[in-house]
């Protein structure tokens, strides 16, 4: 433990404000992500649900597309000055409304502009990293993501507790919103003074002739597409699975939500170190696509009502996508630097495009099956993964 916390101190001095901007945007984030499906179903169908979930994804997908045009014009301090105070709007407006007009106009504006936020604390981490030692990428990366896991950790429980027995989620989108008053303190009190790296701006085509060409980096872009595929599936159908055909309450998601999410504090960071001292990235990333692709067949098959086999199942796939997400943005970032935000925008883009497949590709399967074997299918999908980690050219 001693190790542990001298490594954590050691690290954190260059980018300790950083890591604490992830944190708190990490509790905005993660507060509301999986209860968005369950609150659309309350005035909308399952399948109008998932369209709007892809037209907002498509959005996040035009406005990260344009957030180059933008940090050329504005820099990344004042785009994420904007973007909060936007998407602040977009929370209370969700918490005090009665609207659906105004409340889907709300969920969409959130959409689009968590990714472009997300973007912007890339561009403010790998402008540190260049000037620190990209040696560390690997180890900074692992614990970046560690603070904002640990947001992840706590997040569903608080939501469940918010929610209720009433599943009232008015509460969740307000407090996910308070959260934003810290992030942009802490924004104004440490990057106002930042320097804009010369961005190379994001042309659609140009890069992906790139990216093509790159045979390292869309393999690792294509392991972090499924990685975001699995999460759009998981995100959108687990809570709908865990209530209406397990039966639990919405405290009981919660808790089952935050055991499920106690591995990513246990393995991104080791994960991220293992990477740059001994192994790289290939190996773990392979076991990464192969522990998450059985464990969601087991969800398949699962009809216990035990908080705590739940819990280790979904603790177990979680395993499997914590090395996933951590050998990706590890190799990926250990490839590119501050100034490819072409590149960084893509690999960014990633989220809202699987958030935009994602949920037509699951009404399609739900047409003709249900969702219990929805996790089947989705398991074959992870293991395709397998294929693209395979072919990586290791950085050890």
């Amino acid at each position: 433990m001693e190790y542990i916390l001298r490594r954590i101190h050691t690290t954190s001095h260059p980018f300790g404000w950083l890591y604490g901007a992830n944190l708190l945007l990490g509790f905005h984030y993660f507060l509301i992500q999986f209860v968005h499906s369950s609150f659309l179903l309350t005035f909308m169908s399952r399948a109008e649900m998932g369209l709007l979930v892809s037209v907002s994804s498509l959005c996040g997908l035009v406005a990260l597309g344009s957030s180059t045009r933008i940090l050329a014009h504005i820099g990344a301090y004042r785009t994420v000055l904007y973007a909060t105070a936007l998407d602040a709007v977009a929370m209370f407006g969700i918490s005090l409304s009665h609207s659906p007009g105004i409340i889907i106009a709300c969920f969409v504006l959130n959409i689009l502009l968590v990714p472009v936020l997300l973007f912007c604390l890339d561009i403010f981490l790998e402008n540190r990293l260049g000037v620190e030692n990209e040696a560390r990428s690997g180890n900074v990366h692992g614990v970046y993501l560690s603070w904002g896991m640990a947001a992840a950790l706590f997040s569903p429980a608080i939501a469940g507790y918010l929610a209720g027995a009433q599943a009232d989620f008015t509460q969740v989108y307000l407090v996910s919103g308070l959260f934003l008053i810290p992030f942009i303190l802490l924004i104004i009190s440490q990057f106002r003074t930042f320097v804009d790296p010369l961005y190379e701006v994001f042309r659609p085509l140009a890069t992906v002739r790139e990216i093509l060409r790159d045979h390292n980096i869309f393999h690792i872009m294509a392991a972090q597409f499924l990685m975001r595929f699995y999460f759009a599936w998981m995100i959108i159908y687990l809570p709908i699975h865990l209530h209406t055909v397990i039966g639990f309450s919405w405290p009981d998601i919660g808790l089952i939500l935050f055991f499920m999410l106690i591995p990513y504090l246990l393995v991104e960071w080791p994960a991220g170190v293992i990477a740059d001292r001994w192994l790289g990235e290939k190996e773990l990333l392979i076991g990464g696509f192969v522990i998450t692709a059985g464990a969601t067949l087991a969800i398949m098959y699962l009809t216990s009502t035990s908080l705590l086999v739940w819990g280790v199942v979904l603790g177990i796939t979680r395993v499997g996508t914590a090395l996933i997400e951590a050998m990706s943005e590890t190799y990926f970032f250990k490839k590119v630097h501050a100034g490819e935000a072409d590149r960084m925008s893509f690999f960014r883009m990633l989220r809202p495009l699987a958030f935009m497949v994602g949920p037509i590709a699951a009404t399609l399967v739900l047409h003709v099956t249900s969702l219990t074997y929805l996790w089947g299918v989705l398991a074959a999908i992870m293991l395709t993964g397998v294929i693209h980690a395979a072919t990586l050219i290791d950085t050890r």
